[in-house]
């Protein structure tokens, strides 16, 4: 007789196994979509970029009436999405090798860690990106009007905490692969 309970071990693999392939797709439909929506903003609505917070108070006239500095502005503005998006289809590499059945691989653990490392240089980047896209915008203005801005703010330091928090587990998971690799060994 089995008991009652004896499959529920199966099933709660079937349903990890069912959801890192959901969370693969919806990782890489996400990655595709970035560059979808910031072309389509470029290309249609450039002005939007005038819009983001922050920019309240800036003179901001030149720019407004030239769409290409607008779309020059909103392209150094995504550059850090370009790291981002490496880093969700390596997230969705790590959610491939769950869905294949192997939870605790290496290779895994790798994805995992480049997805840390883009979370880390996005935090980096998205500053500059800020700056970047300041400078674009004032760039036409005459001297004196034109201007650079640095911001960190909390959201930029959460960024990092996400980020390490997410480098610490994929070592954590690097570290129990090869504890286990070593007890296999052991007879």
């Amino acid at each position: 007789m089995t008991p009652p309970n004896a499959d529920a071990p199966d099933l709660a693999r079937r349903r990890l196994i069912r959801l890192a392939g959901v969370l693969r797709w919806l990782l890489l439909a996400a990655a595709s979509a970035i560059p979808i929506v910031v072309l389509l903003i470029a290309v249609l609505a450039p002005d939007w970029v005038l819009m983001r917070p922050g920019l309240a108070g800036l003179p901001l006239q030149p720019a407004a009436e030239d769409p290409w500095r607008l779309r020059a502005a909103i392209a150094a503005g995504a550059l850090p999405s370009l790291v981002l998006i490496w880093g969700l289809i390596r997230l969705a590499s790590l959610f491939r090798h769950v869905s294949d059945g192997q939870v605790f691989s290496e290779a895994g653990a790798r994805a995992l860690r480049d997805f840390a490392v883009a979370v880390l240089a996005h935090a980096a980047l998205v500053p500059v990106g800020y700056s970047l896209t300041i400078v674009i915008l004032t760039a036409a203005n005459p001297p004196g009007e034109r201007h650079v801005a640095i911001t960190l703010g909390s959201d930029d330091a959460a960024r990092v905490l996400i980020g390490l928090v997410f480098l610490a587990v994929a070592w954590i998971l690097r570290e129990g692969r090869r504890i286990a690799d070593e007890n296999e060994l052991m007879i």
